[in-house]
């Protein structure tokens, strides 16, 4: 569907553009102004569909001297159908936090992004979707993994646009913080959960800091670290960044000294069986 013009959904007339634009505003408006946030409307067309919807009494019509002014109808009892389509995107919206918020694994945020959030979106422009996630456990993975795609379709069969996610975890958020990537900067439309920028690292070198300290082979101590130096007043969404990253580093940890015993036991079972040849 086209975000910038959702009565196209219903109808290719110039009636969808002139709705949308009284819709939003209480004000009076003049055919030439009606006609120039339009855009891409003639006067003239603007003044035949103004004619034809007054007649029909969705909008007002007022003789001001020689000029008339147009005022959309709210008591007319056809629109709340109107500002259904006019109201698409906070539909949208309330969809998706309807649709996440019911996952049995919880989603740190989900937010929109890209041209459906700046409200320039087009019928051939995805729905882009940021979705940060908590560190999962193995056993979650799976059960995440449908969550994802569950939306991704869910998402589609509502709007008709392809559906694009952007998966970040706490690593990677701190990843590309610390590269300061662009799309962290992007407008950005919250739809549940925490507001990812303010989970970010304030400040770049800090970002760098705490990868330094994810990368090394004592993570969880270095990590530890960092957070106690950290200013007593950082932002909850960021605290629990901090806390989702301790988990990963903790992971990371049971993990290698998994690893170093599986290492230890092989090379114990090495030596009894060389021990062994060597007796026989």
């Amino acid at each position: 569907m086209d975000f910038s013009d959702p009565f196209r959904t219903v109808t290719p007339t110039l009636d969808g553009p002139v709705l949308r634009v009284l819709a939003k505003t209480s004000q009076p408006m003049t055919r030439s102004q009606v006609a120039e946030l339009i855009g891409d409307a003639s006067e003239a067309g603007v003044r035949k569909v103004l004619h034809r919807l007054a007649e029909q009494g969705t909008v007002i019509e007022q003789r001001i001297g020689k000029q008339y002014t147009y005022a959309a109808n709210r008591e007319h009892i056809t629109w709340p159908a109107i500002d259904l389509i006019v109201r698409t995107a906070d539909r949208l919206d309330a969809k998706i936090r309807e649709h996440v918020e019911a996952w049995t694994i919880p989603a740190l945020s989900v937010e929109l992004f890209g041209s459906v959030a700046t409200g320039t979106a087009t019928a051939a422009s995805d729905v882009d979707l940021m979705v940060y996630r908590p560190h999962l456990d193995d056993g979650e993975i799976e059960s995440w993994d449908e969550q994802i795609a569950g939306l991704v379709s869910a998402v589609e069969r509502w709007t008709g646009n392809t559906c694009e996610i952007l998966e970040i975890d706490p690593p990677t958020l701190i990843e590309m913080a610390a590269h300061d990537e662009p799309v962290l900067h992007d407008a950005r439309v919250p739809i549940s959960g925490i507001n990812i920028s303010a989970a970010s690292p304030p400040r770049i070198e800090l970002a760098k800091t705490i990868q330094t300290a994810m990368s090394s082979s004592q993570a969880a101590r270095e990590l530890r670290a960092v957070s106690r130096k950290l200013d007593s007043h950082i932002s909850p969404e960021f605290d629990r960044t901090i806390r989702e990253l301790k988990k990963v580093a903790a992971t990371a940890s049971v993990v290698q000294s998994v690893s170093r015993q599986q290492g230890a036991l092989t090379a114990a079972v090495k030596n009894s069986r060389a021990n062994d040849t060597q007796t026989h």
